[in-house]
């Protein structure tokens, strides 16, 4: 008797404190799926929801990037640069980071942050543009695979607009947006604009709801 007890403790120990799933734990004691419901029901543990059974889930896949160790000044003005350019110009919900801007030097800046701050991994990174009906496709994606320092193929198909007006154009070179999947990294970069903010004195507003 006091040896089925110990077996169903454990099966709550790892259910609970270690967040194995249900059939995690039958292989893990030797039993089956039917007995760790059993013993859940039992000790009044309630089954999880969906969000948690997504967020362990989450939780529990690789990132796809390894942040680097920032310990000279030039890397730490980056890392900073790099974090209020998508404060400013990056979404802050979603699947991943997309950064959208014009200017080429800011654009240069952001990857640079991805590559020497982020530790990306380059396969991951994708270049989205944005442009008129009238400019060349083919100018303006060799423009920013020089500037992005990305090849051609890691270009998803361009979004053209076919109402323009050249009068007061300002984005010569349309508009691109700097895209990188990976949920973990999103999360990894609001957390240090948080921690940016509470430095310099302020809070961070932005509306982002992580699993």
């Amino acid at each position: 008797m006091r040896k089925m007890l110990l077996e169903k403790e454990r099966v709550l120990s790892l259910y609970r404190d270690q967040e194995l799933s249900a059939k995690e734990v039958a292989i893990k004691c030797g039993v089956r799926m039917g007995a760790v419901y059993r013993a859940l029901e039992k000790f009044e543990i309630p089954k999880r929801t969906s969000w948690e059974s997504n967020r362990i889930r989450f939780n529990g896949q690789p990132a796809s990037f390894v942040p680097r160790h920032i310990a000279s000044s030039s890397e730490k003005d980056l890392k900073i640069a790099g974090l209020m350019l998508y404060w400013g110009e990056g979404t802050k919900a979603g699947d991943g980071l997309d950064f959208a801007n014009s200017d080429t030097a800011m654009i240069g800046i952001f990857m640079k942050f991805l590559r020497e701050v982020c530790g990306v991994n380059e396969s991951r990174l994708r270049g989205n543009l944005y442009m008129y009906a009238d400019q060349s496709e083919k100018l303006l994606l060799n423009h920013w695979s020089e500037v992005m320092r990305l090849p051609l193929s890691q270009f998803t198909r361009p979004h053209v607009r076919p109402d323009f007006r050249t009068e007061g154009r300002k984005m010569e070179w349309g508009l691109i947006h700097v895209r990188y999947c990976d949920k973990k990294l999103l999360a990894w970069v609001i957390n240090e604009l948080k921690i940016l903010q509470e430095h310099m004195g302020g809070s961070y507003s932005g509306n982002y709801t992580t699993l």
